[in-house]
């Protein structure tokens, strides 16, 4: 086995813009003030004192204070002799506490004075309750008033206030601690303060909380390798820790390839395979097709076995797998005859009917699926090669159907596509790489429209045949990676804030790479590792660390000679399994053959 990173380092001269996508939180406050009552020198509120008058330091239309210029007053006082008064009262504040709440801690302020929204007054008769006469203890659902001894609390679920004392709040989703903080209803603590088990944050004494180990490892606690894992009570399991490195002990060790020999299913001629439970069975299984031959399903067993089932005469070669007419059943679409694509829509049982074809540009290479304007249809992106330099596109129709196709154009071939958000902006780009290493970004506009940017980046290839874009580092850019079949390289390329970095990570294979790869988790980290064929027949696997770099593994199984591979985990280990088939007849080992983890 090659642990060692064959990577070699380059800077090409140019770097694709991206925009910095900015989320902003607001925080919700319990006590809701009037725009008019903003004091930041803490004087909103009715002077104290044996006898406050309505003169400094009150707001004009609270109880005790001057009318507003135009002689109103708030929640239901009248204005009297130029003052704020309960009805029949006159115009002065007529006690030291009146208007104003004595717990700081209860209210969420140090200095609260109504807890309203602009048509109810909160008011409190002394330091220790929270009653209020018949004319200001109305209450509404979007506000609340607590003292330090007792609460009352709403039941609405915009705020809620919560006694220094008790401790309880109400059913609303945001509330108030005892100190005057404010936390949200998703947090680990409960309502209690109390820390919650299954919110998957290790928080308090919990040693593990679902995926966070709290930094814990196998490694970490004195083993040679394994995979820690987390129990339903938030302790530490140890079962997948291991001080053996060997292959078939059944322990996951991150980061060591372990796979069976293959295995031969028989005779096929497949172009494309995907995976996915088409039979919905909650076990993987995989769709083999050529436009020549149709499509043929193996339902898997969820121990590695595959079963054919008969094979349909659909002229579809699979490429995407989807449930595009929303009825609950994985559909499958593909390319027909070089110049058309198609949709075979299943049945839950593993069958598939022959749906729509769509006219598209000739040298059909690959087929994207997206939900580029959010309208819950996935739309479809071509790929072509050959001079056609076009990248087609057709919006999602209700009922799982495309309509027209617009045209964008390329600067040369646009041999692969695919859908993400790579500007970070919230909307959905249209992405593709030519067939000289050009990676072209369109960017869309949320409606199902696209403008090509400049200044992308160009990896040094001149035949790729896979691309990929996905998340290779744990950040939230997007990154880049290419098969090169000329040069027989793997490129890397890093998805940073404002684009994609300047470096370059080149990986060399063993051979060239004439046909296609895969993406997926095959040494048991949990990082996204990459493999594809070589000329020679080798599968050539590559590990990600979880940085960004990759590492080469064991070549899997010399001989194998594929025209497709797909990943999936047939026998549900916790690593994915390879899937291969053939294209060319004269070739004599032309078999289906799965290739099972072996951990």
């Amino acid at each position: 086995m090659n642990l060692s990173n064959r990577a070699s380092i380059s800077v090409p001269s140019s770097t694709g813009a991206r925009r910095l996508g900015v989320t902003a939180s607001l925080l919700l406050a319990g006590v809701v003030g009037f725009a008019c009552g903003d004091d930041p020198e803490g004087t909103a509120s009715a002077t104290g004192g044996s006898s406050g008058t309505a003169t400094e330091g009150c707001v004009d239309g609270y109880e005790g204070c001057p009318c507003t210029p135009d002689g109103l007053c708030l929640g239901g006082l009248v204005c009297a002799e130029q003052g704020c008064v309960a009805p029949g009262g006159t115009g002065t504040a007529s006690e030291s506490d009146s208007g104003s709440i004595s717990d700081s801690q209860g209210s969420g302020s140090s200095d609260a004075t109504t807890a309203s929204t602009g048509d109810v007054t909160a008011s409190a008769s002394d330091s220790d309750s929270a009653t209020t006469d018949s004319d200001s203890a109305t209450t509404d659902s979007d506000s609340a008033t607590t003292d330090s001894d007792s609460a009352t609390t709403d039941s609405g679920s915009d705020s809620a206030t919560t006694d220094s004392d008790s401790g309880t709040t109400d059913s609303g989703t945001t509330g108030g601690t005892g100190d005057g903080t404010m936390t949200d209803g998703t947090g680990g603590t409960d309502s209690t303060g109390g820390v919650v088990c299954g919110d998957d944050i290790a928080e308090g004494d919990e040693a593990c909380d679902g995926e966070d180990l709290g930094g814990a490892s196998c490694v970490g606690l004195g083993y040679k390798g394994g995979k820690l894992s987390c129990t339903a009570d938030c302790a530490l399991s140890e079962e997948q820790c291991t001080n053996s490195l060997a292959c078939g002990d059944g322990l996951i060790v991150p980061g060591l390839l372990c796979y069976k020999p293959a295995v031969s299913l028989g005779p096929a001629y497949y172009v494309w395979l995907v995976t996915g439970d088409f039979d919905e069975d909650d076990h993987v299984d995989v769709v083999g097709g050529h436009v020549q031959s149709g499509l043929r399903t193996w339902v898997g067993d969820g121990l590695g076995g595959l079963t054919p089932l008969p094979t349909e005469v659909i002229d579809v070669a699979p490429r995407v797998v989807v449930d595009l007419d929303h009825d609950g059943h994985l559909d499958i679409v593909g390319d027909r005859y070089g110049d058309k694509i198609g949709v075979a829509y299943g049945d839950g049982l593993g069958n598939f009917i022959m749906g729509e074809t769509y006219d598209t540009f000739a040298n059909v290479t690959t087929v994207g699926v997206g939900d580029v304007n959010d309208d819950g249809w996935d739309d479809v992106a071509v790929g072509n090669g050959g001079n056609v330099n076009k990248v087609s596109f057709r919006l999602g129709k209700p009922g799982g159907v495309f309509g027209p196709q617009v045209s964008y154009d390329a600067p040369k071939d646009a041999y692969m596509v695919g859908f993400a958000d790579v500007d970070e902006d919230g909307k959905i780009d249209l992405w593709a790489f030519t067939g000289w290493g050009d990676f072209l970004l369109y960017k869309g506009n949320g409606a199902g429209s696209f403008a090509l940017q400049p200044d992308q980046p160009k990896l040094p290839a001149s035949a790729p045949r896979w691309a990929t874009v996905a998340h290779f580092n744990g950040d939230s850019h997007y990154d880049i990676a290419l098969f090169d079949n000329a040069a027989g390289n793997l490129h890397v390329r890093l998805g940073e804030a404002m684009g994609f970095s300047q470096m370059l990570y080149s990986y060399q294979v063993d051979d060239i790479f004439p046909f296609t790869g895969v993406a997926g988790n095959f040494d048991g980290n949990d990082d996204l590792d990459l493999a594809g064929f070589t000329n020679s027949g080798v599968l050539d696997v590559f590990r990600g660390d979880g940085t960004g770099l990759f590492y080469d593994g064991v070549n899997l199984e010399p001989g194998l000679y594929g025209r497709a591979v797909t990943a999936g985990d047939l026998n549900e280990d916790g690593i994915d399994d390879f899937i291969t088939s053939h294209a060319y007849t004269n070739i004599k080992n032309v078999d289906f053959k799965v290739i099972l983890s072996d951990p």
